[in-house]
C-alpha cells in the first residue's frame, strides 16, 4: 500500500474539505480559509510550479480586488497552516502509477492528461511530464484511519481536473457514498481529445451512489449532497465561486 502522509491537524479544526486541481493559486480554498477560521483543506495538484505559485502569493488583506484595490483573493501566508497541497495527480487507479501529462502553453490550469482537441480555444500546444498519480480512496482510507475518532466526514470535494474529473470521483470508491456530504465536479471534457464522458455520465454514477443533484447559490459546476446527508444541507457552507460569498 502506498504511506500517504496525512497531517498533523491542530485540535481548533472542526471541517475538512478537499480541492482537487488548484492550478497557479488554490483560489477556491482561499475563498474557503477565509469563511471558516476552523477548516483544514487537503489540495491536490500535479505540477511542482503551480503549487510553489500557490504558496507565493501576496499576503495582502482578502477581499476582492476590483472593488478594493491593495486586496488578494490569493492563499494568505496566515492559513498556510490550515491547507496541505499534495504534488500528485488522482484518477481511478488502482494503485500509484506514473502517468504522462500535458502541460498546455495556452494556460497550465488547462493541463490535463488529454491532449486539447484540435482547433478550440486552448489548443495552443502542449509539454508532456511524467506525474505521479492515486486514487482519492488511499487518501481517505489514511485520513480516516488517522482521524476516525474526530472527523465524521468531509464537508465538500470540488473537483476541477480538465477531463479527468469523472475518474477521479469513481476512484473515490466508497468514501465517497459513506464521508463526503456535498461535491461539485467540472464537466469540460469535451475540450480534449479522447475524453468521451460527458454530463450524463456523471449524473448516472452519481445517483447510483446515493448523490441527488441540486442547485447551489454558491456554485456554477455540477453539485451534488449525500442523500445520507441531506440533514446537513443548510449547515454547511461550500462555494465553487472565486469572488466574496
Amino acid at each position: 500500500m502506498t504511506i500517504i502522509e496525512i497531517p498533523e491537524i491542530p485540535d481548533y479544526i472542526k471541517k475538512i474539505k478537499i480541492d482537487i486541481g488548484l492550478s497557479n493559486e488554490a483560489v477556491y480554498s482561499s475563498v474557503w480559509l477565509n469563511k471558516e477560521p476552523d477548516l483544514f483543506v487537503l489540495g491536490f495538484e500535479p505540477l511542482e510550479t503551480a503549487i510553489a505559485n500557490c504558496y507565493k502569493q501576496p499576503n495582502a488583506p482578502y477581499g476582492d480586488p476590483s472593488k478594493t484595490p491593495g486586496t488578494s483573493r490569493h492563499l494568505q501566508r496566515k492559513d498556510h497552516n490550515r491547507v496541505h497541497f499534495y504534488q500528485v495527480a488522482l484518477s481511478d487507479v488502482k494503485k500509484e502509477e506514473t502517468r504522462e501529462f500535458y502541460i498546455s502553453k495556452f494556460n497550465t490550469g488547462c493541463s490535463s492528461f488529454w491532449q486539447p482537441e484540435k482547433g478550440n480555444m486552448i489548443d495552443f500546444g502542449t509539454i508532456p511530464l511524467d506525474v505521479k498519480v492515486w486514487n482519492l480512496a488511499m487518501v481517505l482510507e489514511q485520513f480516516f484511519a488517522k482521524y476516525k475518532n474526530r472527523f465524521e466526514y468531509i464537508d465538500f470535494i470540488k473537483v476541477d481536473a480538465q477531463g479527468s474529473d469523472l475518474a477521479i470521483v469513481k476512484g473515490a470508491g466508497k468514501w465517497l457514498s459513506e464521508k463526503v456530504v456535498y461535491i461539485t465536479v467540472e464537466c469540460d471534457g469535451s475540450y480534449y481529445e479522447d475524453c468521451s464522458w460527458r454530463k450524463p455520465d456523471l449524473d448516472i454514477y452519481m445517483e447510483s451512489i446515493g448523490f441527488i443533484e441540486l442547485n447551489h447559490y454558491n456554485t456554477h459546476d455540477p453539485t451534488y449532497i449525500n442523500s445520507k446527508f441531506k440533514h446537513l444541507q443548510h449547515d454547511i457552507y461550500i462555494s465553487q465561486n472565486s469572488g466574496i460569498d
